[in-house]
């Protein structure tokens, strides 16, 4: 995601708010998913094809496609996405305890106005997860941006993978030279239980049961076989040329999907956002947005 930022009239109202008793703040310079995503296909080999994969040509018959959105695509004419392929598209809301997406206001009033059109594009909203903040401030913040959600809104999802360090010049590094995973300082067992509070606290704030948002790599790396979220479906990050083939992305051990984020090179032409954009579909035996819609229901 490029990191052209804009904070509106909605946003500066939503950053009086506050999540506990901090003031929250809207979003700049954290690491975009299209960074992450950079160093996930680093860390993959090969990236999945079509590299640029273009709304509508690409849309395939029978399957069910969408994006995922922040601050960094700037201002979304969500009126001149309509029509183009897109069936839902996901927005970041939060992160951490007090961050806020400042484009997040805007994008979900747009997206709820076209809810009645002959277009609509179902809404998510996700939080992406730091380590070094509490699950349950982390909770709070999110359902105070998004409150309580709809029959036909997206399942909330948690935004939990790489959180790499900064520092003063950017991404800290490690004497290897590496970027520093802030992760690394919990064990797979906090890691989990970190995950399954905040899961529960939004499911019950928000009236819906959340997907996970997560990458393979990181997974195996950070969780390892743990199978304790093994319940929620999973939105997972697969760029690989082998998945694409497959048509099927790499899976923790014991976990089905129920979203894959194929590209972050995708581009919807016609409203103007061709300099990559993350590209979702559904799976096979979730084609239908009506059978997520009610698999996400509190259990």
């Amino acid at each position: 995601m490029k990191r052209t930022f804009f904070i509106g009239i909605l946003a500066v109202a939503a950053a009086s708010g506050s999540a506990g008793t901090e003031k929250r703040v809207a979003l700049t310079d954290e690491p975009s998913r299209e960074q992450l995503a950079h160093y996930a296909a680093i860390l993959e080999g090969s990236r999945a094809i079509p590299r640029k994969f273009e709304f509508p040509k690409h849309v395939e018959s029978g399957k069910t496609y969408g994006i995922d959105v922040s601050h960094y695509q700037g201002v979304i004419d969500w009126k001149k996405v309509a029509g183009q392929g897109v069936s839902f598209a996901y927005v970041k809301a939060t992160q951490g305890r007090r961050s806020f997406d400042g484009r997040f206001a805007e994008n979900w009033k747009a997206l709820k106005a076209l809810e009645s059109s002959k277009q609509p594009i179902r809404r998510g909203a996700y939080h992406f997860m730091t380590a070094g903040d509490s699950p349950e401030e982390q909770a709070k913040n999110f359902i105070a941006m998004v409150g309580a959600l709809s029959a036909t809104d997206m399942p909330p999802c948690l935004d939990v993978e790489w959180d790499f360090r900064r520092d003063g010049k950017g991404f800290a590094k490690d004497a290897k030279g590496n970027n520093i995973d802030d992760w690394t300082s919990h064990s797979a067992a906090e890691i989990v239980r970190r995950a399954k509070v905040w899961l529960d606290l939004v499911e019950k704030g928000t009236g819906k049961r959340p997907v996970i948002y997560t990458n393979a790599t990181w997974w195996r790396e950070r969780v390892g076989a743990d199978t304790q979220l093994a319940s929620y479906q999973l939105w997972i990050s697969d760029y690989s040329s082998a998945s694409l083939k497959e048509e099927s992305p790499r899976l923790p051990k014991g976990f089905k999907w129920a979203l894959w984020q194929l590209t972050d090179t995708g581009r919807v032409e016609a409203a103007g956002l061709v300099k990559g954009l993350d590209t979702n579909v559904l799976a096979s035996d979730a084609a239908d947005l009506a059978k997520l819609l009610a698999a996400s229901a509190p259990r």
